[in-house]
C-alpha cells in the first residue's frame, strides 16, 4: 500500500513539472472584466488579453533589440512578480471633473537571460477598469551599465475581426502618440 501511494506521489510531482514550467502570471483590472496573462513559451515571453472571458489579443510576443547585446527575446526566465493595487490621482486641465482617481492594478514581472550576457528586465502591467498599459523598466546591473534600444517588436495579434478607430493626428507634437488610438475591447460589442 505505501509503495502504491509512494508511486501516486512522485507520478503527481512527474506530471506537474510541465505545468511549472509552463507558470503564467495572471492580471485583472479592478472590476475583473480585462485579463492579462503571461507566460513564457519556450523560454520566449508571450501574453494574452481577454475582456468578460473572450480573448482579444492571443499568444503575443514582447521582443526588444539592442544595438550592443542583441535580441531579448530567448531563453529567459521569471523572477519572482510583484503584485500592488493602488489608485492613480491626478487633476485634469479640461473636462467635466478637476480631478481624477482611477484604480488601478499592477505586476512587475523580472525577466531574467538564462545564458550570455544574463540582462534582466522588468515588464510593468498595469490593468485599469477601462484599458491596460505595459513598459519595460531597465534595473542598474553590473554587467549592462549602457545599451540602445533599437527596436521594440511587440506583437498585438488581435482575435477574431475587430474595429479599431482613429483619431489622425496632424503631427508628432501633440502631448502623446498615442493620443487619438481608441482600443476596441471587445469586437462586436
Amino acid at each position: 500500500m505505501k509503495l502504491l501511494q509512494s508511486l501516486s506521489i512522485i507520478f503527481a510531482c512527474i506530471t506537474a513539472l510541465p505545468a511549472y514550467s509552463q507558470k503564467s502570471i495572471k492580471l485583472s483590472s479592478p472590476d475583473g472584466n480585462i485579463q492579462y496573462v503571461f507566460q513564457l513559451k519556450d523560454k520566449a515571453p508571450v501574453y494574452t488579453v481577454s475582456f468578460k472571458g473572450k480573448p482579444i489579443i492571443k499568444n503575443s510576443g514582447l521582443i526588444l533589440s539592442f544595438s550592443e547585446t542583441g535580441l531579448f527575446k530567448h531563453d529567459l526566465k521569471i523572477l519572482k512578480p510583484v503584485f500592488r493595487e493602488a489608485i492613480e490621482t491626478y487633476e485634469l486641465i479640461v473636462g467635466k471633473a478637476k480631478s481624477v482617481n482611477h484604480p488601478f492594478k499592477e505586476v512587475i514581472i523580472p525577466l531574467e537571460e538564462t545564458k550570455k550576457p544574463f540582462r534582466k528586465i522588468n515588464l510593468v502591467v498595469r490593468a485599469f477598469n477601462d484599458g491596460l498599459a505595459f513598459r519595460n523598466e531597465f534595473p542598474r546591473q553590473k554587467n549592462w551599465s549602457s545599451y540602445s534600444l533599437t527596436d521594440e517588436n511587440s506583437d498585438f495579434k488581435l482575435t477574431g475581426d475587430p474595429k479599431l478607430l482613429n483619431l489622425f493626428l496632424p503631427n508628432y507634437t501633440t502631448s502623446s502618440a498615442m493620443a487619438g488610438v481608441l482600443f476596441p475591447l471587445a469586437a462586436g460589442h
